[in-house]
């Protein structure tokens, strides 16, 4: 208790012992780990696209999680008052969901690729290779009108 006439102890950010300031300087070291984190997961995200099929998938997991720590970083950006982390981080879960819808399409189409790939791995003429992209331009428009008559009734 404060004598009196005397100022009353000031109060810090932290809590009891901690010098001030100290709960936002570990706040902001969060979120640049968590963007550090999100950064690479992104990037693994888009490496493992480039894979053939079965390995690609592994890339939709990297997206989704760059999604969560991306999120987790923003919050934690917000927190410490990190304008320039948190927009940095919004422009990347953007990307991230861009690459997460991609990556969604490509597996849903699947199918269809996998006939293209075999396709063209026994064609050896140009003519052969064009009735295979004719042939992969064909299923993706059946693909697109049963999805289309799906959704629609």
């Amino acid at each position: 208790m404060a004598a009196p006439g005397s100022t009353p102890p000031r109060r810090t950010a932290g809590g009891p012992g901690e010098p001030p300031g100290s709960r936002d300087e570990e706040t902001a070291r969060e979120a640049a780990r968590h963007s550090l984190l999100f950064s690479l997961l992104l990037l693994g995200a888009l490496l493992a696209a480039r894979l053939p099929f079965p390995w690609s998938a592994v890339g939709l997991l990297f997206t989704v999680a760059a999604l969560v720590v991306g999120g987790l970083g923003l919050a934690a950006a917000l927190r410490a008052r990190r304008r320039g982390t948190a927009a940095v981080l919004v422009g990347g879960l953007v990307l991230a969901l861009f690459v997460l819808l991609s990556q969604a399409a490509a597996l849903l189409v699947w199918p269809v690729q996998e006939e293209l790939r075999e396709c063209l791995s026994g064609a050896v003429t140009d003519g052969a290779r064009t009735q295979c992209q004719n042939e992969f331009t064909d299923g993706i428009t059946r693909w697109a009108d049963e999805l289309t008559q799906l959704a629609g009734g």
